[in-house]
C-alpha cells in the first residue's frame, strides 16, 4: 500500500513542499478547497460608504422581477448595520456532500469565512451586474427568517432561465427553506472573511 508521502512524492511533490505549507496560509487554504471539493472566487470588492438604508431602496435599486412578499423591513432591518469602504466578498461553492446550511456554517467557519446577509447580498448584486447573467443561485446564510415554531428561511437571488417556469429571465430575490438541501445547479455562498490569510 502506497502511503500518502510517496503518492505525493511520485508527483513531485516534496517534503519541503508540504513544510511550506506551514508558511504559506495562502497555498494551505487552496490545497484544503481543493482536497475538499469546495470552489472560492472572489474577492469581489463592494465599496460603497453609507450608514442605513432602508432594505426597500436597496431591493428597488436591484430592479428585480420578483421578491418574496415577506422579505420586509420588518423582517430583515438594517437600521444600526453600517458598512465601510473595501467590503471584500466572496462567492464559496461546495460540489458536494455539505449540502445542508447548518453543515455549510461549520465549513465556513473552519476556511475563516462567515455568512453574508441580505444587505451584502443585495450590495454585490448591485455592483456585479454581469452576475446576474450566470445561472447561479446566490444564499445569504446569515439572514433567516423563523416562521412559526418550525419553518426557517434564509435569502437567496437567482436569474431565471429555464422555460418551463413562471419567471423566464427573470431577477427573483426569494426566501429558501433553510433545512433543505442548498443543491439547485450552481449553488453559491456569499462571504466574508473574519479574518485576513
Amino acid at each position: 500500500m502506497v502511503s500518502t508521502l510517496e503518492a505525493l512524492a511520485h508527483l513531485g511533490v516534496t517534503r519541503e513542499h508540504l513544510t511550506n505549507l506551514r508558511k504559506d496560509k495562502k497555498l494551505a487554504f487552496k490545497i484544503s478547497c481543493l482536497i475538499r471539493s469546495i470552489e472560492v472566487s472572489g474577492p469581489y470588492e463592494v465599496s460603497n460608504l453609507f450608514s442605513y438604508v432602508p432594505l426597500a431602496k436597496m431591493i428597488k435599486s436591484g430592479n428585480y422581477d420578483f421578491v418574496n412578499d415577506n422579505i420586509t423591513e420588518e423582517h430583515f432591518s438594517l437600521e444600526g448595520k453600517g458598512y465601510f469602504y473595501g467590503r471584500e466578498l466572496f462567492l464559496v461553492h461546495f460540489h458536494k456532500s455539505v449540502r445542508v446550511p447548518k453543515k455549510i456554517l461549520e465549513q465556513l467557519d473552519i476556511l475563516g469565512f462567515e455568512a453574508s446577509e441580505i444587505s451584502e447580498l443585495l450590495m454585490f448584486d448591485a455592483t456585479y451586474p454581469i452576475m446576474r447573467r450566470a445561472e447561479i443561485r446566490i444564499y445569504a446564510l446569515k439572514s433567516a427568517l423563523t416562521v412559526g415554531d418550525d419553518f426557517r428561511y434564509v435569502c437567496s437571488c437567482r436569474h431565471e432561465t429555464n422555460i418551463s417556469v413562471q419567471y423566464e429571465n427573470d431577477r427573483i430575490l426569494e426566501l429558501y427553506p433553510y433545512e433543505d438541501e442548498l443543491w439547485h445547479g450552481k449553488t453559491c455562498i456569499l462571504a466574508h472573511r473574519k479574518f485576513n490569510l
